[in-house]
């Protein structure tokens, strides 16, 4: 698109869980980043609420790579969601989604792109001091999740992040 022509773009959130949401909010990467679109509101299961947004397109800014994220927190456990869609469609987000404890080892599985490449990392503790380091050997997803088997040992409490190389 060129440079000075208004970029317009609309689309919808909705709560497909059965627990409602609060502090629900649309954001975009452009034309700064955490653009407000929509919210703050509360989605009930089943809601959908429209949003739209537009921005004049400088040299610097590609629409195509604008990217608009909801967010939301479930009102019985306290838990952040979040989707990412551009203009392609929704992007997956990178979570991971369970760590299974056997005899020494964890298996940590995460969402995925398939085809896409992966590294398991750990640490022994969290924040900003935390040393990561990497799992041997990174993962090609094969499907719309992945995982790797970690051999824990003898070590204490572990904290896993997923990353693409």
């Amino acid at each position: 698109m060129p440079v000075g022509n208004v970029f317009a773009y609309s689309g919808s959130v909705s709560n497909a869980g059965d627990v409602v949401l609060t502090n629900v909010y649309v954001l975009s990467s452009k034309p700064n980043a955490n653009t407000s679109v929509l919210g703050p509101m509360t989605l009930a299961p089943g809601e959908t609420e429209v949003f739209s947004g537009s921005y004049t397109v400088t040299a610097d800014s590609n629409p195509s790579t604008d990217t608009v994220t909801a967010s939301g927190t479930d009102i019985c456990q306290g838990r952040t969601v979040t989707a990412v869609a551009d203009c392609s469609g929704t992007v997956i987000q990178l979570m991971i989604t369970s760590v299974i404890l056997n005899n020494g080892s964890a298996k940590v599985t995460w969402t995925a792109t398939l085809g896409t490449t992966y590294r398991l990392q750990s640490a022994t503790n969290f924040g900003k001091a935390a040393s990561w380091n990497s799992i041997p050997g990174d993962v090609t997803a094969t499907g719309n999740t992945a995982s790797k088997t970690d051999t824990t040992g003898t070590a204490g409490q572990r904290f896993y992040r997923v990353i693409q190389p």
